[in-house]
């Protein structure tokens, strides 16, 4: 059984360190979190921390008001120490000040009231630390079709890129306009993509 330390740098609880709690942590208001945080923005049982081998994976758990990783919306994903995850006014962060001192890392504290990236002129990188791990010990059914969504994503993404180009290209400009087609396009890759990841988090659930 994995452990995390959580450091909790806004919100009621503010500067308080929980130091290696035993994974599964649940987040959420009601007593029976191992995580209980005071913010009626925050649901009963909001978010999960569970361990899979060496990995921490953060799971929302339906909360009403959504899970911020580094300042975008998440329902499930891996994170290290130096994430960042906001729940309604609290936000946390993974690690103690010893492991983020010995990466280096530092910590920037966001005003969640601005909205954590919702302003389109700010850049939030959601992986600081770089892409993900690719999955390890998958079968080959599951490595196919992991293989297959990723290459389906990398496909769109260069197929409107290349578009764009073209039609550049053409008009000889120095600026980058993009065609109405590759927009939309482009435009529908993150909901297709969304409808892809909630079949993976939950089989079952059929609303997309």
């Amino acid at each position: 059984m994995a452990d995390v330390t959580i450091q909790v740098l806004q919100g009621l609880e503010a500067g308080a360190i929980l130091r290696q709690l035993p994974t599964p942590v649940t987040i959420g208001r009601e007593e029976e979190n191992l995580v209980q945080i005071n913010d009626e923005r925050i649901s009963r049982f909001h978010a999960k921390i569970q361990a899979n081998d060496d990995q921490l994976i953060l799971t929302d758990l339906q909360s009403t008001n959504g899970t911020r990783v580094n300042g975008h919306f998440t329902r499930m994903r891996t994170i290290q120490v130096g994430d960042q995850i906001a729940l309604g006014r609290c936000l946390l962060v993974v690690g103690s000040p010893e492991e983020i001192a010995d990466l280096a890392i530092e910590v920037k504290i966001p005003d969640l009231n601005d909205g954590m990236g919702d302003d389109p002129g700010e850049i939030i990188d959601p992986f600081p630390f770089g892409p993900p791990k690719i999955p390890q010990g998958l079968s080959p059914k599951q490595t196919a079709e992991v293989a297959t969504l990723l290459e389906y994503a990398r496909t769109e993404i260069l197929t409107t890129l290349n578009q764009v180009l073209e039609e550049t290209e053409k008009g000889q400009s120095e600026s980058i306009q993009i065609p109405q087609s590759a927009w939309h396009r482009l435009q529908m890759l993150p909901p297709q993509l969304a409808r892809s990841l909630n079949e993976l988090i939950d089989p079952a659930d059929g609303s997309v």
